[in-house]
């Protein structure tokens, strides 16, 4: 099984080239780190990280395996900036199923301020008097005027 944080601390390691000082970055013991590494050495049946009392050094393979980490690492951090920017400032496609009185009378102004309000959120309407699907139609908002004939919607009074 893959435990994607020997790969992380593995990169640490290699950056620092020290347990210790990667043990600082990675906020854990350096105890924890070393038994960490032979485990990742133990189950990839080669020898990464040299080790002498007074320093460490990576094996050729280790060198290697250093720059796929160090990738695995890089990418799991630009994953994490495109849903921290996501958070940041809503963005992509919202469907609206309304009534098509609704977009003749005062729904217009109100998507218009909204797309003014959130520019990254593209709105498409659907406009229609029957009652969406909204499953199979992708809604992901609808406006209905009275009771809703399927309890078990999440319906908020406007």
């Amino acid at each position: 099984m893959i435990d994607w944080n020997d790969y992380y601390y593995f990169a640490l390691i290699a950056d620092e080239g020290s347990y210790s000082q990667a043990a600082l970055r990675a906020g854990v013991s350096k105890s924890v780190l070393s038994r960490r590494m032979a485990a990742l050495e133990e189950r990839l049946g080669v020898r990464l990280i040299q080790r002498t009392t007074r320093r460490l050094a990576l094996t050729a393979a280790g060198e290697q395996f250093a720059v796929e980490c160090r990738a695995l690492v890089a990418q799991g951090e630009r994953a994490r900036a495109v849903v921290m920017a996501a958070q940041e400032s809503p963005q992509g496609m919202l469907r609206v199923s309304a009534p098509v009185f609704m977009a003749e009378t005062w729904f217009g102004e109100f998507v218009s301020e909204f797309i003014a309000r959130y520019p990254l959120i593209r709105v498409r309407l659907l406009l229609s008097d029957r009652n969406a699907d909204l499953v199979s139609d992708h809604v992901d908002l609808a406006v209905r005027i009275g009771d809703l004939a399927d309890s078990s919607m999440v319906a908020t009074r406007l």
